[in-house]
């Protein structure tokens, strides 16, 4: 089994081995793993409650399955737990485990005594079947059919995650060709649509906010703006209501049925539902400054994202939004604190963003060091080799050393 190391079997005690068995805790994570595994039917989805007692049970009676996936949320002691049913199962069952724990040093031991994968309740249906895919011996394709979900979140407030989110959106369709939407899930306020100069509607509110609509696919895509090829925003001012939770997944889902890219400007308004939607995106973009609060932030957030899953990728993006020289935390001790390196940097030209957002112009449409920056990042994203350098010291210190005209001060 893959949990532990000290698991051997006398032998088979029945001659058919099922591939997948499933033992929740509750009646409504048992539901959860039902309607999630819908699409792992060839699979034999077997799904039973009890947690990992009814797993031992079950494993004690017969062959264990190729793949275990338990509910630990009502367990005690859920390592111990583990450690207890590793004696009763064969060498190579692969193990998933799902429940609500966010402790990073907990997800660190699963992971040492041989867990495949951990998933957070509520269950996303694509990310819990790719990872029991792979568990399997399956390579599923990244991008079969549904589309990417790029996850744009800010360690603090006022680090610019909007005009990136915005610019990642607009290089993604227009320069890469990626039918991509974008979505602000602020319903209430932001400046997304002044920067892609657009007078955004009010239609966004219902389609979040109302359960009943959740089937009415037509009014999801009049709720955006066809605001150029392959580019889809949806914005939405003054709302009344924040968006309902499983409504705003369930149409992101749906989104990702229509576009190869859904780029999500997530607000910090929205702690609960951005960071559920952090943990699920399949890229995670997570923008800070060099400041000391929000290096503490952004120190928590990691640890609470923890490793990424199959099929995931979380991107660093260092925001300068004031002069380098003026940063007390240099980029070395970012990474150093961290323990882990930035992917990109975005440098400090405050003549160009205020022009960019004055004339609801990309930033992407022109070409210096911060769009540069943003593109490479975008073409990151869709799995394009960046031809920034972003790591060279050397390449930093020449365009450092090497202004354009828009930044000179006179």
């Amino acid at each position: 089994m893959a949990v532990g190391t000290r698991l051997t079997v006398s032998g088979p005690r029945n001659e058919q081995r099922p591939l997948l068995a499933a033992f929740a805790g509750s009646a409504e994570t048992a539901q959860q793993l039902q309607q999630v595994g819908a699409h792992l039917s060839r699979y034999q989805h077997y799904v039973s409650q009890g947690g990992i007692g009814a797993a031992i049970r079950y494993c004690r009676s017969q062959r264990s399955p190729e793949l275990l996936v338990l509910d630990i949320c009502a367990e005690a002691e859920p390592l111990q737990a583990l450690d207890q049913l590793a004696n009763y199962c064969e060498a190579h069952t692969r193990v998933i485990v799902v429940g609500s724990h966010n402790d990073i040093g907990f997800y660190q031991r699963m992971m040492q005594m041989g867990v495949s994968e951990y998933l957070p309740l509520p269950l996303d249906a694509d990310r819990y079947q790719y990872a029991a895919r792979v568990a399997l011996g399956e390579q599923p394709a990244v991008d079969q059919v549904r589309g990417k979900r790029i996850a744009v979140y800010g360690c603090r407030g006022g680090v610019g995650v909007t005009l990136l989110a915005a610019n990642l959106a607009w290089h993604l369709s227009q320069t890469l060709r990626a039918s991509t939407a974008l979505l602000d899930l602020d319903l209430h306020q932001g400046d997304l649509d002044l920067l892609l100069g657009f007078t955004a509607s009010d239609r966004l509110e219902r389609v979040m906010t109302r359960v009943e609509d959740i089937e009415d696919l037509q009014l999801l895509e009049r709720a955006g703006e066809q605001l150029a090829e392959r580019l889809s925003v949806y914005k939405n001012r003054h709302a009344r209501l924040p968006p309902d939770p499983d409504t705003a997944r369930q149409r992101i889902r749906q989104l990702c049925e229509l576009h190869s890219r859904v780029v999500l400007d997530l607000p910090r308004s929205q702690s609960g539902l951005s960071r559920q939607l952090l943990l699920e995106a399949e890229l995670r973009v997570v923008v800070l400054e060099p400041g000391l609060s929000t290096l503490r932030d952004a120190t928590e957030l990691l640890q609470q994202l923890g490793e990424d899953a199959a099929g995931q990728r979380t991107l660093l993006v260092l925001n300068y939004t004031r002069p380098e020289k003026h940063c007390m935390i240099s980029q070395a001790q970012v990474e150093q604190t961290l323990r882990r390196p930035v992917d990109f940097v975005l440098p400090w030209m405050p003549e160009r963003t205020a022009q960019a957002q004055d004339l609801g112009v990309p930033l992407v449409s022109q070409s210096h060091r911060l769009s540069q920056q943003i593109a490479a990042l975008a073409e990151d994203l869709l799995g394009h080799k960046a031809v920034v350098s972003r790591h060279n010291p050397l390449t930093r210190l020449l365009q450092r050393l090497k202004p354009e005209p828009s930044d000179v001060r006179t």
